[in-house]
């Protein structure tokens, strides 16, 4: 080039974009065919003056190239492609730490230290996805603070009582405070936050969905369907009885249909027994009832699909209550002895008479009882 390309001496300029051809055109190394060599056997890398042309119509035409105009086209795509990082990076500057990544590959935006192959942490961050959120996870969880710093998954926790916002592990059957299980893979974890994650004072509690829990048979055999509420060994679920507050419905079955009569027959000698061992002479015999009956406690876990219930007064327990009052006041039998002695009291000779009316007729006269009375 020489003082012939000063701009005073040109016009009709014009701002083309070249990047997207750039991208298009096919730049390979090539020779010429022998026929037009002209003593060139050089390999050469440079776009061939057709696609050249055809791309940018620049030059003469599609047989000719000039280095000129192939340095114009490269210069021109170094200026598109600066402006594409610097509206890239405008827009990441944006964010207060900009795009972090670290030397484990994570990359973090809005914070220098991502824990997570992707870590976003940031006032205005939020997932919006039309189709949807896919994860293995199962269940809704939340954080929620403990004394019981030992809690694991599976195990049922209730509200503590005496410290706010805190949770702990259910020792007691039917407790009408139970309220979840601990989460062994949570979907999505509220209430979270760094300080928490990892922290023995802070457990994820599932409020939703479906969970592990730690189950014992001690109430029974656990049906599929069946309510589940706290058993009486601290962390486990048992089979809830009508009217008790419930965390769960269970999803699977466990343990042995006649376990429970045999355990409950066990426990009520071991309290007699406990009861009287004043100068413990029955120590030996209350410890083999203690084995008997943890041998007999069958524990485990299945799937529970969370779904708690306050202790009511419900339509099973008032219909449990019905039931046992009618079986207790023996209606049925009775009912049954007075049909069996009507029927035995009737022979061939027991007719009814009826006069005129349809008023049945004794031996001292129309009674005034009609059949359609009755």
């Amino acid at each position: 080039m020489d003082t012939s390309s000063h701009s005073s001496l040109k016009e009709n300029f014009q701002d083309i974009p070249v990047l997207n051809a750039i991208s298009q055109l096919r730049i390979n190394s090539w020779k010429y065919k022998p026929q037009f060599a002209n003593g060139d056997l050089s390999t050469h890398l440079y776009p061939t003056t057709d696609e050249f042309y055809a791309a940018f119509g620049l030059g003469r035409g599609e047989f000719t190239i000039s280095p000129e105009d192939i340095a114009g086209v490269a210069l021109k795509g170094v200026q598109e492609l600066n402006s594409l990082v610097t509206l890239n990076t405008t827009k990441l500057s944006a964010i207060t730490n900009k795009l972090q990544l670290d030397g484990t590959n994570f990359v973090g935006i809005g914070t220098t230290s991502p824990q997570y192959a992707l870590d976003v942490d940031h006032p205005t961050s939020k997932i919006n996805s039309k189709n949807g959120y896919l994860t293995n996870g199962a269940d809704y969880a939340e954080y929620f603070e403990t004394k019981d710093e030992g809690l694991v998954a599976g195990e049922v926790v209730c509200i503590d009582t005496i410290n706010s916002n805190s949770v702990s592990r259910c020792k007691n059957a039917s407790d009408i405070n139970v309220m979840g299980i601990v989460s062994t893979n949570p979907a999505f974890l509220g209430n979270a936050s760094f300080d928490k994650e990892g922290n023995p004072k802070y457990k994820a509690i599932a409020m939703l969905g479906q969970i592990p829990g730690k189950v014992s048979n001690e109430n029974g055999a656990i049906q599929i369907g069946d309510s589940l509420t706290s058993a009486s060994i601290p962390g486990y679920i048992m089979k809830a009885n009508a009217g008790d507050s419930t965390v769960g419905v269970a999803l699977e079955s466990f343990g042995d249909s006649n376990s429970k009569l045999e355990i409950s027959n066990l426990k009520s000698i071991l309290n007699d027994l406990m009861s009287k061992n004043l100068n413990n002479e029955n120590s030996e015999l209350i410890e083999n009832l203690k084995v008997k009956i943890k041998n007999l406690e069958m524990k485990g876990t299945i799937q529970v699909m969370i779904s708690r219930k306050n202790k009511s007064i419900t339509v099973e327990s008032v219909e449990a209550k019905v039931t046992e009052r009618i079986a207790a006041m023996k209606i049925e039998d009775e009912v049954n002895r007075l049909v069996t002695g009507a029927v035995q009291a009737l022979t061939p000779l027991n007719v009814l008479t009826l006069d005129e009316n349809g008023s049945i007729i004794t031996s001292t006269g129309s009674t005034g009882y009609n059949l359609s009375d009755m």
